[in-house]
Order: C-alpha cells, then structure tokens, then sequence
C-alpha cells in the first residue's frame, strides 16, 4: 500500500470485526446466532479465502481493536494456525485475536504452537455445561501450559451469561413498520455502540453488518442491499467506495432484517443457551 493510500484511511478505526472460518459446529444449537445446524453442507473456507477476505479488509481499514475468529467452531477450521500465522502481517493494525469456542474440541498442536508465538491471541471458551462443553477443562488446562491467554464464560446454570440466549433462529417477520423496526436498531446491543459492539463479520468475502442480516439474505427475506453488504471481492468497486461504505452505513437508521429479528436488546426474550435440536 502507498502512503498516500493509508493516509486516506487514517480514521477508519473499527473496535471489533469478526472473521468467519467455517459455519461447521460440533453443536446443533438450536437458536445458534451464525445459524450453523439450519445448513444441509454449512460452508467451509479455503486458506486462500480465509487469507484474501483479511487483506481486501484491511486494505479499507487501518486499525482494529479485536479482530474475532469465529465460527460455526474455529477449531474444525484445520487452517485456523495458518490464519493465526497470517494476521502477523497486520500485526500492528491489531489490538487483540479473540478466538471464540464451545469447550467441546481440542486445539491443535500447530495451534497451540501458533498462538504461544503471538502475544496478541485471547482464547473466549464458552462453558455450556458438562454435557456439551465436554473438553471445556482440558481446553483450559492446555491453554495455561502453553501460557495463552484466556477465559472461561458460563453459559449454564442459572447464572449464565447475560442471563441466557437471545433467539437469533426465529426470522418470522416480527416488526413491519419502520417505526418498529427503527426501535429495534436503536436498543439493539450490536448497533447501540456502532463501533465498539458491531461485529462486522466478514464471511466468504462479504461483510454484514450482524448475522442476522446475513441469513435473511440468503433466505431471500431481505434483498442483499449494497449500503448494507459489502462485497470485499468486487474488485469493480473502487477503494474509496470502500472505506465510505462505513461512514454511509452510520446514517441508516435500521437494516432491512431487523424487521425479522428480535435484536440483541434488554427486552429480547432469552432463551436456554445451546440448547440441541
């Protein structure tokens, strides 16, 4: 990239991104917010995919607070240290690698290895339960030996995290108003806090602005809009266009599927955690 090419992205700083390795699980949650048991052949990247969406989105943006490798489950992602590797090359435009699991696979040794030789990578090891998170104590034991850092969330039991699950499966229109839907967007936890809670999660190329926009897509709910999705691999769209797509996108005043979506807010009706189909 030239200088002058940087300096025009100077200020676009995001707080949190999400990069999706594969929508496989090990799970079958059925109110999963990524949507995972609903796929008959859930997709799975190629390092080359995986690799290509990282530059496209760092080539509009200049710095990230937590850079999330996410799931389906990260860890049935073979090319996951391969990522991990990669990411050194925006080593300075990273804050954190937040690597988020269900505490029911093991890491890799290239894994371990990997995450032991950069500092900047944070294990997130959602605990639901002895049943499901069956390896959730192993995980943790093999991340204290390997001096990674991480933390163990509760998310069973009565004092599960935020109390619980919100229901991201249930996509029946809900909010057919623009009234109603505004509301929704305004308390919504992923949108409150634009920069700091939008999850961004690029998936195949593509960059949402939530999951649930993402699934509404392909059911074909909502039309794929492109002040609402931005497709990193069209390279027919200038970079300029690029790097103004996140300035427009703070003008909407909700998305098309939160029309569909109950929203991650106070009032959503919550749900048992990971509870299998």
């Amino acid at each position: 990239m030239r200088m002058d090419d940087f300096s025009l992205m100077k200020d676009l700083f995001l707080q949190r991104c999400a990069l999706t390795m594969t929508l496989r699980c090990n799970l079958k949650c059925r109110h999963c917010i990524t949507y995972s048991p609903y796929y008959e052949s859930p997709p799975h990247y190629e390092l080359n995919t995986l690799m290509r969406g990282i530059d496209e989105f760092f080539a509009i943006v200049v710095k990230v607070g937590n850079f999330v490798i996410s799931g389906g489950e990260p860890l049935l992602q073979k090319a996951l240290p391969e990522v991990v590797e990669y990411l050194k090359n925006y080593d300075d435009r990273i804050t954190k690698i937040e690597i988020i699991t269900n505490g029911a696979v093991l890491p890799s040794k290239n894994l371990l290895v990997a995450c032991t030789d950069n500092q900047k990578v944070v294990f997130l090891v959602d605990d639901y339960g002895e049943k499901l998170s069956v390896k959730v104590h192993e995980v943790d034991q093999l991340l204290t030996q390997h001096n990674i850092k991480h933390s163990v969330r509760k998310y069973h039991g009565e004092d599960a995290h935020c109390g619980g699950w919100v229901d991201f499966a249930d996509l029946e229109l809900k909010y057919p108003s623009d009234e109603a839907r505004e509301d929704r967007f305004s308390k919504c936890a992923q949108i409150q806090k634009f920069n700091s809670c939008f999850p961004f999660p690029i998936v195949g190329g593509k960059l949402f602005p939530c999951p649930a926009l993402r699934r509404c897509v392909e059911l074909g709910k909502v039309p794929e809009l492109k002040n609402e999705v931005l497709n990193l691999f069209d390279d027919s769209l200038p970079l300029e266009y690029k790097r103004n797509w996140f300035d427009e996108l703070r003008k909407i005043r909700s998305l098309s599927a939160c029309a569909y979506c109950y929203g991650m807010c106070d009032d959503s009706p919550r749900v048992t955690p990971a509870e299998q189909l």
